[in-house]
């Protein structure tokens, strides 16, 4: 019986992969005990549901992308908080931050200046949110998500399995 081709794996596929090995290398470096205790001394998380529905009759989440695979390098010199200030004082509700290293060039230090930007301008109890977008694979990056300022973040049901 012939052996069906296995087709290559898609991007997705790869990032999902690579996400894996970043997540497993960064719960060596930095304790889920520490990233709670970091969550612990931040103000309470926005209300990304109260943001979304106070911007209506039409909400507006802007996004920070300094790179994508398909398109390459877009804006990899953005000065993120400003590019974040720009975006809500023009009425964004919500800035999204793309996180991923490797194909997007992001980090979680853009997160975190986002964030210390919007508190800065007093945007975070206006409701301006601030929420993470990456390839969310582990309950780590979640607390990574918070510990960094984030109010919220993205889930791809399509890359989790039931359990996760």
């Amino acid at each position: 019986m012939p052996v069906a081709a296995r087709s290559p794996p898609s991007i997705l596929d790869k990032i999902v992969a690579q996400r894996r090995i970043d997540v497993a290398e960064a719960k060596l470096h930095v304790s889920a005990d520490h990233l709670r205790s970091r969550i612990a001394a931040r103000s309470p998380a926005g209300d990304f549901y109260e943001a979304l529905t106070c911007a209506a009759p039409m909400a507006v989440l802007a996004e920070m992308k300094r790179a994508s695979p398909s398109k390459g390098d877009i804006a990899i010199d953005i000065d993120a908080p400003q590019q974040a200030l720009a975006y809500a004082l023009a009425g964004a509700c919500t800035v999204s931050v793309l996180t991923e290293p490797k194909w997007f060039k992001g980090s979680l230090a853009d997160l975190e200046a986002v964030r210390a930007a919007l508190d800065g301008a007093g945007l975070s109890s206006a409701g301006v949110c601030a929420l993470r977008k990456d390839f969310l694979i582990d309950e780590y990056q979640l607390l990574e998500a918070r510990a960094h300022g984030a109010d919220t973040a993205l889930l791809i049901v399509a890359i989790l399995d039931v359990a996760e």
